[in-house]
């Protein structure tokens, strides 16, 4: 079971299974249900992780649970307020119908992770980071409520 800070940002979230096409008037696509699903799913196994003791998500905050134009639903931490740490997750639907989550964090640029969530598994790398940064200070990643997530992590981070 989540705790009440995820489990209301998840109640939140579920509006998106609701948008119509063409839901920010350029076009999008209605959400993926599956990708909706994918995200959900994710972050109870970031909550079940810490639970068993790894301590991946103690000290995060709920993330922000956006739409994106192409169907696809990003989860977002930041606290850029205090030392630029991000981090973007975004969960797709991708040619071959399989939901395939992709993340990008960093802290201002001195340390970031990269990569792909391709099983039911926390990616070591990430959650190595996540570790790091739910242990400095400030350890709570307030929510942000920039709708940064209607861009893709390629547009947000180009290479």
């Amino acid at each position: 079971m989540l705790p009440s800070h995820l489990a209301d940002a998840v109640e939140r979230s579920r509006r998106l299974l609701d948008l119509a096409a063409g839901w920010d008037d350029d076009g999008a696509q209605p959400i993926s249900h599956s990708a909706y699903r994918a995200a959900v799913a994710f972050l109870e196994r970031l909550w079940d992780a810490a639970l068993l003791g790894d301590g991946v998500v103690a000290g995060l905050g709920a993330p922000d649970v956006g739409p994106c134009a192409d169907g696809s639903v990003d989860l977002w931490w930041s606290r850029l307020h205090n030392d630029g740490v991000r981090l973007l997750i975004n969960f797709a639907v991708n040619d071959n119908g399989v939901v395939v989550g992709e993340f990008f964090g960093d802290n201002g640029g001195q340390l970031t992770v990269n990569g792909s969530i391709t099983s039911d598994e926390v990616p070591t790398e990430l959650a190595a980071w996540l570790k790091a940064f739910a242990a400095s200070p400030s350890s709570a990643f307030p929510v942000n409520r920039l709708w940064l997530n209607r861009l893709s992590p390629k547009q947000l981070w180009p290479s």
